[in-house]
């Protein structure tokens, strides 16, 4: 009867902490570990880094070539970049729709910004056709970069909304690109 239970209970955490497509954590559980990994940051007054990015022209990619096409998609570059990711401490999350965030612990703005290229990259090596971009013939992604040594006052939320905006700058801006976030560029030294 336990072994059921516990069978039961971890089906449901699955429903409730994993996104059911790509099998990675959803942003339920991200803000969980995101909340403890800022506080661990704050305390040991290290820097964390986040990314967080968009396949460009998604919802053209859907229209041309059909949703399940486009569910196959974000498998393969769930997969993709969680296969980029080195460090166990690094944590990649499906955000919502298209985008996917990560965050890395005691990891300043350099290296940051090389994982967001490295995948950026890793995307293109791939060469998924996408007929309907008017970026490139093939898919591409879009990425918010910052970097924070933070403080025990500061949201780390509003931290995660600036790195957002960084994304949509790279979007606004072309596309296809890593955009840092220069409002915590005060935090790049270490």
């Amino acid at each position: 009867m336990n072994q059921m239970k516990n069978e039961m209970n971890e089906k449901i955490e699955q429903l409730v902490f994993i996104d059911s497509l790509t099998m990675l954590p959803n942003f339920r559980y991200f803000k969980d570990v995101f909340d403890r990994k800022w506080k661990n940051a704050v305390r040991k007054q290290e820097p964390i880094s986040l990314i967080i990015f968009d396949l460009d022209h998604l919802a053209l990619f859907n229209e041309l070539y059909g949703f399940e096409e486009g569910d196959k998609l974000l498998i393969k570059m769930a997969q993709k970049v969680k296969a980029m990711l080195n460090r166990p401490e690094d944590f990649l999350a499906r955000y919502e729709g298209g985008k996917f965030i990560i965050i890395l612990p005691e990891t300043n703005m350099n290296g940051a910004l090389q994982v967001a290229e490295m995948i950026r990259q890793g995307v293109e090596t791939l060469q998924i056709p996408h007929e309907g971009s008017t970026t490139s013939s093939f898919v591409t992604t879009s990425f918010g970069v910052g970097t924070k040594i933070p403080f025990v006052w500061e949201d780390p939320f509003h931290f995660l909304k600036a790195v957002e905006q960084a994304m949509h700058s790279a979007k606004k801006s072309g596309r296809n690109q890593v955009i840092w976030n220069n409002v915590f560029m005060h935090d790049d030294k270490h």
